[in-house]
């Protein structure tokens, strides 16, 4: 099993992404027994301005600094992320 993340480049945490792009990269399932407490999820949030729902960051409450991948410039559990991927997996991002 793989999966997608995503980086919000406000808050600096890493989610699975539940909208990849064709840019986006399938992690291999051991990222979790590494990353996993480190992977949150995206929730539905509802525009306050004419009621859509979007999925978007818990943290900022938006999905405009939702990035493909994981994006360890942004620092925070993004670097730590992106330094387990390329130690371990030799996934490099960045």
């Amino acid at each position: 099993m793989t999966h997608n993340l995503c980086t919000c480049n406000n808050c600096s945490k890493v989610y699975f992404d539940s909208n990849p792009s064709d840019e986006s990269i399938e992690y291999p399932d051991e990222i979790l027994t590494d990353c996993g407490g480190l992977i949150g999820e995206l929730i539905q949030i509802e525009d306050e301005e004419d009621g859509d729902i979007f999925t978007g960051c818990p943290e900022c409450k938006t999905d405009g600094c939702l990035m493909d991948n994981v994006n360890g410039n942004a620092g925070g559990n993004a670097e730590i992320i992106a330094k387990i991927l390329k130690d371990k997996f030799g996934i490099i991002e960045n």
